[in-house]
């Protein structure tokens, strides 16, 4: 198996439901955080294999969220993305897919985590 490395990481920000960011989809929560980290550490945009996103809320108008994440944050076109549901550990779950496709040398660089946006969910 071949080695994996957490490389850093990044949260969006926690608000009262209801509050400030009650207007941005999930989506928008998640993009600028790649782009800053693609940034940051001088990552090329066409060497991101995959974008792996948590999402348990799954927005009707967006329903894959994580492509939509990579394509926002101006990842190259080829870089697949997709979204997990997983009540309660769905972020855990997109960073244990990563791990195995790392581990396996199917992919090299891939960002993953989580994001919802709570107010937008109907209760």
């Amino acid at each position: 198996m071949k080695a994996v490395y957490l490389v850093d990481g990044k949260r969006t920000p926690c608000v009262k439901s209801g509050a400030d960011l009650k207007e941005i989809a999930a989506p928008y929560l998640g993009h600028y955080l790649i782009r800053h980290l693609v940034d940051k550490h001088g990552i090329p945009s066409d060497q991101v294999d995959e974008v792996i996103v948590g999402n348990t809320g799954t927005p009707a108008k967006y329903p894959n969220v994580g492509r939509i994440i990579a394509l926002e944050a101006g990842l190259h076109k080829k870089t697949s993305g997709y979204s997990v549901h997983r009540n309660c550990a769905s972020g855990m779950e997109a960073l244990s897919q990563a791990y195995d496709k790392i581990s396996s040398g199917r992919s090299h660089i891939i960002f993953a985590g989580g994001v919802e946006n709570m107010t937008q969910m109907p209760l």
